[in-house]
């Protein structure tokens, strides 16, 4: 049976964080904790995730900053399928992000709900459902409605006709030039034993009072092929339809896992450290970590990063 290793990390640090894109180690230099209290062995040479992650020959390091003032928004799409409405506001949707909105968007896609049953006897047989997809269909009961989208768990899941507008608005308010939140994000993917770290430094670009924040990681995978009922094709039992970002796990609480609490100065630096494993069927070139930060009260989403698992 599969296991997820889960590895939380906290520590404050002093850094200071670069904008730009980098093909160098962005980290070189900083010191990271190697012994970690968390469940995972730590004896002799092996890092905390279980494999030495300073074996450049093993390992595939991506990196990944929002340093360039940049608030960028989660956009999770309920979707399914069985949806036979779906896979044009989905190719819609991942159009925008890759054009218009490149950069300035994550998209992650939701299968709960009925339009995600399995139907083996009309071939219907690839099972993309998630315990953190159906968390996430329970509270906001998007899958009822798919598709429906929800922009940084602020909003109840707004129907197809609602995204333009929504995301225009997002446009003209410039929501997307006030972060609040950055990241630097690494990952080291060591291929062998299919496991990742991850290493995330954080700065407050804003001082916040009586906030629980917490830390979200999931882990999409992205171009899986498997059958897709759409309306208006010929047949509309489609095979081998293309299925984007579509959340496989998640490596913390559906909701995120408590990061800090209270009051939280201008400026401010954290850190956060994690494992991540992948399942054997899952490809690991097409496989995304996504990471956000948020309110635990509310679930709302102040800022969002993606890192490739690969370099490829």
């Amino acid at each position: 049976m599969y296991m997820k290793k889960i590895c939380l990390i906290i520590f404050s640090v002093s850094l200071g964080l670069i904008g730009c894109d980098k093909v160098d180690d962005p980290y070189k230099g900083i010191d990271r904790p190697t012994e970690p209290t968390g469940p995972i062995d730590t004896s002799g040479a092996i890092a905390f995730c279980g494999f030495d992650e300073y074996d450049s020959e093993l390992n595939d390091t991506t990196y990944n900053d929002s340093t360039l003032n940049i608030r960028k928004v989660l956009l999770e799409e309920f979707t399914g399928h069985l949806c036979g409405f779906c896979p044009p506001q989905s190719k819609k949707l991942v159009a925008k992000s890759e054009n218009e909105l490149n950069g300035k968007v994550i998209v992650m896609s939701i299968h709960a709900a009925n339009f995600a049953a399995l139907v083996p006897s009309k071939g219907y047989t690839t099972d993309f459902t998630t315990p953190e997809g159906n968390d996430l269909q329970e509270k906001y009961k998007g899958g009822n409605t798919a598709p429906s989208l929800m922009m940084n768990r602020s909003n109840n899941p707004a129907s197809a006709g609602q995204w333009d507008q929504l995301l225009d608005s997002l446009n003209q308010s410039g929501y997307y030039n006030d972060p609040v939140v950055k990241f630097k994000v690494r990952n080291i993917y060591n291929e062998t034993i299919k496991t990742g770290k991850i290493d995330l430094d954080i700065e407050f670009l804003k001082s916040f009072s009586g906030i629980d924040f917490a830390i979200g990681v999931y882990i999409t995978e992205d171009n899986i092929l498997a059958k897709q009922k759409y309306y208006g094709e010929n047949p509309e039992d489609v095979d081998n339809y293309d299925h984007r970002h579509v959340i496989r796990t998640a490596d913390t609480p559906t909701f995120g896992a408590s990061f800090i609490s209270g009051d939280v100065a201008l400026n401010q630096k954290k850190s956060a450290s994690f494992c991540y494993e992948l399942k054997e069927e899952w490809n690991p070139d097409k496989c995304t970590v996504v990471i956000f930060i948020g309110n635990s009260n509310n679930s709302q989403i102040y800022q969002a990063e993606e890192v490739h698992v690969t370099s490829e």
